[in-house]
């Protein structure tokens, strides 16, 4: 009979520290996720910025074009300075949706995934905003000259050849650069996707790949 209430005894024992264990853990995870949304909060907001930045752009260069309907080479500048503003919007857009498709209540497998893809796309947002910015130079300076009064591309189709030129060399390197540290650098590759995707998924990735440790010890 001592022996059968030691044996009930310690079954109460281990049912007490199984609970206690789980609510640790359901603490500590809550802690994790609490803490994972707040590292995401100044991308929210620095999205935002991005997004309203985007539309103030566009009603910006949408006059431009507009005035310009007809003079050729003014009303590409002008569409292509436009679509660049469209880019900030809609590339925010989706970042936002990204950010806000992180589910606190799911399970953490889920979370980590849903985190993995906001860090892809952090990673093609990044390389289409360097990619694009190689470019876009040259028709945000044409534009500006434009402003002042001087039309550079009637008035010198020299230098405007240049800048187009030198647009092409810089994307060139660009490419060059992110594909050769691709294929021999980890480090620097390394380097460069925590720099593209910021600190704030960087922060979020740490906490939910120590949270999916913590669980499986």
């Amino acid at each position: 009979m001592e022996l059968d209430e030691l044996k009930l005894a310690w079954q109460a024992l281990d049912r007490r520290l199984d609970r206690q264990e789980a609510l640790q853990l359901r603490a500590y995870r809550n802690g994790q996720v609490d803490r994972l949304l707040a590292d995401l909060r100044p991308l929210k907001r620095g999205q935002l910025i991005q997004l309203f930045t985007g539309i103030a752009l566009t009603l910006l260069f949408a006059p431009f074009w507009v005035a310009h309907l007809h003079t050729p080479h003014l009303f590409v500048i002008g569409v292509l300075l436009h679509a660049y503003a469209l880019m900030f919007i809609v590339m925010a857009a989706r970042t936002l949706v990204e950010v806000n498709r992180v589910d606190p209540s799911a399970p953490v497998l889920a979370i980590q995934r849903q985190i993995a893809a906001l860090h892809t796309w952090r990673l093609r947002e990044a390389w289409w905003f360097g990619a694009v910015g190689c470019l876009m130079w040259v028709p945000l300076t044409l534009y500006a000259f434009a402003l002042l009064g001087a039309d550079v591309y009637l008035a010198s189709p020299g230098a405007t050849a240049s800048f187009v030129a030198s647009g092409l060399v810089c994307l060139a390197i660009f490419l060059v650069l992110t594909l050769r540290v691709r294929k021999r650098s980890t480090r620097w590759a390394r380097w460069m996707d925590d720099s593209a995707v910021g600190n704030s998924v960087r922060l979020a990735r740490g906490r939910i790949d120590e949270l999916l440790r913590f669980e499986k010890e």
